[in-house]
């Protein structure tokens, strides 16, 4: 139809996401990118509350509280969507994990992704058995579709 413009694509992004985007590790320029697309309405970014929490711990982890409030507060600002977690997504992310290798909070943003028809984006590199298969496009690398 003349005139529609399409949608913007939809992404869930990830813990590791979430810290290449905070501390400019490797994939962080292409989730800054996918930051800068969601600030101007051209694409959608969620993420799931379990994954922002994983996304703290390690960044108390690693760079200490004063670097965990930066973080804390810096997300507000984005343009990421963080959704709740309901029974429904916890009995999704429970069956991603009954068949993948996967750390319980990626299978959370596995089934993000599904339930939302979004890309994933990841530095995870495991092979993933998936129905519905979904788009993951792995940080530093081309975008891929899961068989």
């Amino acid at each position: 139809m003349p005139g529609k413009s399409a949608l913007p694509q939809r992404y869930v992004l990830d813990a590791y996401s979430l810290l290449a985007y905070f501390f400019d590790e490797p994939g962080g320029a292409r989730v800054r990118s996918l930051v800068e697309a969601g600030g101007c309405g051209a694409a959608e970014l969620y993420t799931c509350v379990i994954n922002f929490a994983e996304t703290l711990y390690w960044t108390q982890r690693r760079r200490g509280s004063a670097a965990f409030a930066e973080v804390a507060a810096g997300m507000s600002a984005l343009p990421i969507r963080q959704l709740d977690i309901d029974q429904q997504l916890s009995v999704d992310a429970a069956r991603v994990k009954a068949s993948n290798p996967l750390a319980l909070a990626d299978c959370y943003a596995v089934a993000l992704a599904v339930r939302l028809d979004a890309t994933l984006v990841t530095a995870a590199s495991e092979q993933l058995a998936l129905e519905p298969p979904i788009a993951i496009e792995r940080i530093g690398g081309p975008a891929v579709v899961t068989p």
